[in-house]
């Protein structure tokens, strides 16, 4: 018997006769046929796709035992079987075990990829010509672009799910290391999140290294209350990989919604198969290939459903590839969604409104997820260059999951601002405090991006000096979404760190062409309706 052992799944096999699948200019005679052993998960459906194209050539299924056999022709060309766990439709839930040759890449890796965490920001512009200290006070720029809270404005196509998704991304891909209440090197400041689009957020380390919030075998995620909330402590903190989840209960139930979709997809993939009786081997490799799935649908959903809305289109991830997020994105362009959220929202099927921020929604009784997504989702404000009273007035917890952590105390601070200090708490002002930290790291003006994107030099006397983060909201505000600063720096950021990233959602080395097809076309409302949310 030749032992052939694959590469990516717990699938063990023998060839019959003794012989290899070898050139026959090799001096190997031809075979006239093989006879495939392989033992998998058991219960599991497995499909030869000999070519690797997507189709299935021949199907087994394996019995109680895991084993499975199939004949296979002669004449396919190689010397080896690898192997790897996939779903043929991962919507359609079919648990599949593809057989195939040769076999696919290893699965993502938890440390980050291309880049892991705790590493410098990228600058798209390096030095800066701007000069801060001559733009208008930050306070005053706040009056001005405050919201008439008797005449808000409502966006007539991003629905408000998406600026919380936004939010959930941007803890997706960016944390900043922070020393008191502002960056620890403002020159230099350091991202401590992978910045691909990994959902490290959800996922922290992976069952080994953050067994808190997976079940026992190390398959799935531990929920809360009833399964309808993230796990808590016995002082109602979240245990999630990023506390910053749990800041609204709208975030927090998006990343809900991608635990559920992770245990959903998990659940199909074990069919009838006891999670005791598999090897830690096993487990890890079925683990990462629903944990592959899951991320390739999340890319899918910001790539071509966020992006669009956002940027005006999907983002690109055929550019040049960068290693980490730009400071520019980080610090002011995706800090449009302060922009995006109303003073009010509706909270429920009675049209009762409160606070996006109202400590009451996070919680199982929280926002209705078919309010946020969907088509009876409501508007997110209008993407302009007004900001709501909601956000200029903003308590800031120190941690957002304890309770017992308090609040920012004080104002005047260098990177905050003085916000509104209401018995000794500050309120913060989110205008205030954005232009204040795009100051304190140095962040290019936007006049300063568009002589980048037009290869010419700047000059900020000439052509202006305007903070970045409001010049892509007066630039997007005749267009409903980012213009031409804007877009060109979210394409770079975004669409840059999927270029570099090798296991991305439009690879074809590390998923199918069907799977690749069906994460272009994947979107929030498709998960939200396989996990079975009320309203999809």
């Amino acid at each position: 018997m030749v032992q052939t052992r694959g590469r990516l799944a717990p699938i063990d096999v023998s060839l019959s006769p003794r012989t290899s699948l070898g050139d026959p200019r090799d001096g190997i005679a031809p075979m006239e046929g093989v006879v495939v052993v392989g033992r998998t998960i058991p219960h599991m459906v497995v499909g030869m796709d000999s070519d690797l194209d997507g189709r299935y050539d021949q199907y087994a299924r394996s019995g109680r035992d895991g084993q499975f056999t199939m004949q296979v022709e002669s004449g396919m060309g190689a010397d080896r079987m690898d192997f790897n766990l996939v779903l043929r439709r991962p919507f359609g839930m079919r648990p599949m075990t593809i057989v195939g040759m040769p076999g696919g890449p290893e699965h993502r890796p938890f440390l980050g990829s291309p880049t892991p965490g705790n590493q410098p920001f990228e600058r798209l512009v390096s030095p800066s010509m701007a000069d801060p200290g001559s733009r208008t006070d930050p306070r005053q720029l706040s009056e001005i672009m405050a919201e008439d809270p008797a005449d808000p404005a409502m966006s007539p196509s991003i629905p408000l799910g998406i600026v919380f998704l936004g939010q959930f991304v941007d803890h997706d891909v960016t944390l900043l290391d922070v020393v008191g209440q502002g960056p620890g090197e403002p020159d230099s400041p350091v991202n401590r999140r992978t910045p691909a689009l990994d959902l490290d957020s959800v996922y922290g380390g992976g069952p080994a290294r953050d067994p808190r919030f997976y079940s026992p075998d190390g398959l799935s995620f531990l929920l809360g209350e009833g399964g309808e909330d993230v796990l808590r402590d016995g002082r109602g903190v979240a245990v999630i990989g990023d506390e910053r989840n749990d800041d609204n209960g709208q975030i927090a139930r998006i990343h809900l919604a991608f635990q559920k979709f992770h245990n959903t997809l998990m659940t199909a993939h074990l069919g009838d198969a006891d999670p005791g009786d598999l090897t830690d081997w096993q487990k890890e490799i079925l683990f990462g290939r629903v944990r592959d799935l899951v991320i390739g649908v999340y890319q899918g959903i910001v790539s071509n459903q966020l992006a669009p809305l956002i940027v005006g289109a999907p983002l690109d991830d055929s550019g040049p590839p960068i290693a980490n997020m730009p400071v520019e994105f980080s610090g002011a362009v995706w800090r449009l969604g302060h922009t995006l959220v109303p003073n009010q929202i509706v909270v429920d099927d009675s049209g009762t409104t409160m606070a996006p921020v109202d400590d009451r929604l996070r919680s199982t009784e929280g926002v209705p997820l078919r309010l946020l997504f969907g088509p009876d989702a409501q508007p997110a404000a209008a993407f302009d260059a007004k900001v709501s009273e909601t956000m200029r007035t903003l308590f800031i917890p120190l941690s957002p999951t304890d309770p017992e952590a308090g609040h920012l105390i004080g104002g005047d601070s260098p990177n905050i601002g003085s916000g509104t200090v209401v018995d000794g708490v500050l309120r913060l002002d989110l205008i205030e405090t954005n232009l204040m930290r795009g100051r304190e790291q140095r962040l290019p003006s936007g006049e300063e991006v568009l002589a980048l994107i037009e290869g010419r030099p700047y000059d900020p006397e000439a052509d202006g000096d305007t903070d970045l983060f409001e010049y892509i909201l007066h630039e997007a505000e005749p267009l409903g979404h980012l213009g031409r600063v804007g877009s060109y720096v979210v394409q770079r950021s975004l669409g840059g760190i999927l270029a570099g990233d090798p296991y991305r959602y439009s690879s074809r080395d590390h998923y199918q062409p069907a799977e690749i097809d069906l994460f272009r076309g994947a979107r929030m409302e498709h998960v939200l309706r396989l996990i079975g949310e009320p309203g999809f």
